[in-house]
């Protein structure tokens, strides 16, 4: 067969892929499919990562903030309060035009549309939405829902990843920047390849508006927690925020994740550990590490989180969850060098030294697994 032939070939399957995956709703031409992975297109498999230097700087620190943009990413799976979080995010903005958001939606047709939904206020914005929409008996858990949303990036300058059921105070893009710039600031051996992340605080979905005593509070990331399986980080812990505690952490939370646009290019998600659940965030730690991120608690508690959701679909009640998330978590086991069985790797799996110089760092012990307490 001959090199054309192959190439034809693979755009056709890579064409029926695409339309299998993405469901445009009819009237809504928001439906945004640039830089779709697709058979034959590079995939970053042969990436280096970048050595930090000083004149690294991302976003540049002349631009004025007002006029610097953040991509919002959201993975949702049949939320139904996934537009009333869209809503939120716009209204509390002091710069909404400035706020780009790319959603890939996992639904049941009768579900409610993340976009569909909206308040009419919140769809003046709609020109900055950018969404993937398809069946939830087609998802494969959140690493590649992850990765299909990175797909929707157009080089904003920072970029925060959330949960679909998530809250937010009054200008909280602007205080995330400042929060951003104050952090880099205190810790300039960071290069600005700052992180911020930790887990949320919590609100009630039946009372509206933002926790009380949200102002008093920072939530930190301390601990690592042994899941028999997984090395995984522990329940963060609430600090009072006149303390000013700043730690340097050695996990990110998947549902508050903010930092600079750089991180897409530099660190990419994998979409090839279809329902990894434990071992998503503490790998992709790992992985930022190595690329010269570092990792630091909000000192402010600029979001809040749904949590547990009872009577809500989650992704393992479907069916095929239970045997690719073993097949995910032993390829995560073994990059981590927690397992010596043999088998594949994930496809951005660190090397061996760079995997042990993390441990190093963080004194994790990862045949006892164990960590101290870094707070």
């Amino acid at each position: 067969m001959n090199r054309s032939l192959v190439f034809f070939l693979l755009f056709l399957h890579s064409m029926h892929h695409v339309k299998a995956l993405i469901r445009k709703s009819e009237g809504n031409p928001i439906v945004h499919s640039k830089d779709y992975w697709f058979p034959g297109k590079e995939r970053h498999a042969d990436y280096v990562y970048k050595v930090p230097t000083p004149e690294f700087g991302c976003p540049p620190k002349d631009k004025p903030k007002k006029d610097r943009t953040i991509f919002v990413s959201i993975a949702s799976y049949r939320d139904s309060v996934c537009p009333s979080t869209i809503d939120d995010m716009y209204k509390n903005a002091k710069y909404p035009e400035r706020i780009f958001l790319g959603v890939y939606q996992q639904n049941d047709p009768e579900d409610a549309d993340c976009i569909a939904n909206l308040q009419q206020k919140t769809l003046r914005h709609v020109h900055n939405m950018r969404i993937l929409r398809i069946n939830y008996k087609d998802a494969n858990g959140p690493c590649p829902a992850r990765h299909y949303c990175s797909q929707l990036y157009n080089g904003e300058d920072y970029f925060l990843q959330i949960d679909s059921h998530t809250r937010f105070i009054e200008d909280w893009d602007v205080e995330h920047i400042d929060m951003w710039e104050d952090v880099a600031e205190r810790r300039p051996e960071a290069l600005r390849k700052v992180i911020l992340s930790t887990y949320p605080i919590e609100y009630n979905v039946s009372h509206p508006g933002y926790p009380p005593n949200y102002d008093k509070y920072i939530s930190v990331m301390c601990k690592s927690k042994d899941m028999q399986d997984m090395l995984v980080p522990a329940a963060s812990l609430l600090s009072p925020i006149d303390n000013g505690p700043l730690y340097e952490q050695n996990y990110i939370a998947a549902g508050w994740l903010f930092g600079p646009g750089s991180i897409l290019e530099d660190v990419p998600f994998d979409d090839e550990l279809p329902w990894l659940f434990r071992g998503e965030e503490v790998l992709h730690s790992i992985r930022l590490w190595v690329a010269g991120y570092r990792i630091y608690n909000p000192t402010k508690s600029i979001l809040a989180h749904y949590y547990t959701r009872a009577n809500n679909p989650k992704i393992w009640d479907l069916p095929s969850y239970a045997a690719e998330n073993v097949v995910s978590t032993d390829k995560v086991r073994r990059c981590m060098l927690m397992t010596d069985l043999p088998g594949p790797y994930p496809r951005y799996c660190p090397t061996k030294e760079e995997v042990l110089s993390y441990y190093t760092r963080w004194r994790i012990n990862i045949r006892d697994r164990t960590m101290p307490d870094i707070c």
